[in-house]
């Protein structure tokens, strides 16, 4: 027979142990979903659908097959890593999703998202797949309207912004 139960432990034992194993994960180097751009200070680059100007994440598919978003978690705290979990939307390959992080949690009717946390300088962003493998990225204040992004090698370096689009010259 099946229990209903709120501590999940996908990929491991459904116990104590397993729940444990889960919680604490594995730091991985990159997941197929990867944290693409960071705009702290968004002061004039990308308004959400209101008008107003936040911090931004920008995420995208590096794999070749599409992800189901409501599988990943965002958050702003190592010790909550599951702080918010993504919308149920498919990213495509080589898609890329942009996060206003202004503490709303919602989801407007044109599709902008809009996270339950607002990132505050020194804090490390945390993007965790449903089984508990996560990866890391300091949120670096470069300045205002200034992103810290991936580029085509896969290092973070900073320059204009190019949220929603790729990281190269042409995208910023």
């Amino acid at each position: 027979a099946y229990q209903q139960s709120y501590d999940a432990t996908p990929g491991f034992s459904n116990d104590a142990s397993g729940r444990a194993m889960f919680l604490n994960g594995n730091e991985v180097q990159q997941l197929p979903l990867v944290i693409s751009e960071i705009l702290l200070r968004n002061v004039s680059t990308l308004p959400d659908e209101n008008g107003v100007y936040s911090d931004l994440v920008e995420l995208s598919n590096l794999s070749e097959e599409p992800i189901s978003l409501d599988r990943y978690f965002l958050s702003d705290d190592l010790q909550d890593r599951f702080a918010y979990r993504l919308p149920a939307y498919t990213l495509l390959p080589g898609a890329f999703v942009v996060i206003h992080c202004d503490g709303e949690n919602y989801v407007s009717a044109d599709g902008v998202v809009h996270a339950n946390f607002a990132i505050s300088l020194g804090e490390t962003l945390v993007l965790t797949a449903h089984n508990g493998d996560y990866t890391m990225l300091p949120a670096e204040y470069a300045g205002e309207d200034i992103s810290v992004f991936l580029d085509e090698n896969g290092s973070y370096i900073t320059g204009m912004p190019s949220v929603g689009y790729e990281n190269t010259e042409a995208g910023a």
